[in-house]
């Protein structure tokens, strides 16, 4: 028995279900974090404290999906903090601290506040392209989709070679029903023979897109 809706349409879906048949809406943010990938990447324990203060009184919002036009703005501002400034004054000013608490905020689905933290990081490393593939997957994930594109191929003009930024904008390409545009970047990324946990879930996408 389907258990949820698509979003978008109102079509009832299956547990199972990640894009709805009838429009193509993702019923979840599937783009690839780039944490996933990178496991060698230790969060401070001082971002850790100074993030547990930030969270400390804040109920955590957690998107059902990749929202659009006048949804994903709502959600955006829901995700903010009742004490935007609180939060501002206590963000860390080194780089890899700035990187380390969105990587935390991100996994905690504070988009908003993820990407404020990225987008001090790179005011200070604007060529930094890990940073940039982590900005673009916050912004998928509230449905700003163009901004995502944007941040993915500046990510691969900085790193030619960064084949996250490639299977994501495979993911956001067909999450916008440009199933030809996310095949082309996703057999791209194939032909680089990537890790293999990226090469799976890469052929899945393109089974899912063949029909298999």
């Amino acid at each position: 028995m389907a258990s949820k809706s698509c979003i978008k349409c109102g079509r009832p879906l299956q547990p199972t279900e990640q894009h709805c048949p009838t429009c193509g809406h993702a019923v979840t943010s599937t783009a690839y974090n780039p944490r996933m990938a990178r496991k060698d990447h230790l969060i401070v324990v001082g971002v850790l404290v100074i993030a547990a203060f930030v969270y400390l009184g804040y109920e955590a919002i957690t998107p059902a999906g990749p929202p659009s036009g006048s949804d994903a703005e709502a959600r955006s501002t829901e995700m903010y903090p009742p004490d935007m400034e609180t939060f501002v004054e206590n963000l860390p000013a080194e780089f890899e601290s700035l990187v380390s608490m969105g990587n935390a905020l991100m996994d905690q689905k504070k988009y908003v506040l993820a990407m404020e933290c990225y987008s001090r990081a790179l005011a200070q490393r604007p060529n930094d392209a890990d940073v940039q593939v982590d900005m673009g997957t916050c912004q998928h994930a509230l449905g700003k989709n163009e901004e995502a594109i944007a941040s993915f191929t500046e990510a691969l003009k900085n790193q030619p070679d960064h084949k996250i930024a490639k299977f994501n904008l495979g993911i956001v390409n067909y999450s916008l029903g440009d199933t030809a545009q996310a095949a082309q970047w996703w057999n791209r990324l194939l032909a680089e023979n990537p890790p293999e946990d990226l090469k799976a879930r890469t052929e899945a996408m393109l089974a899912r897109l063949q029909g298999k």
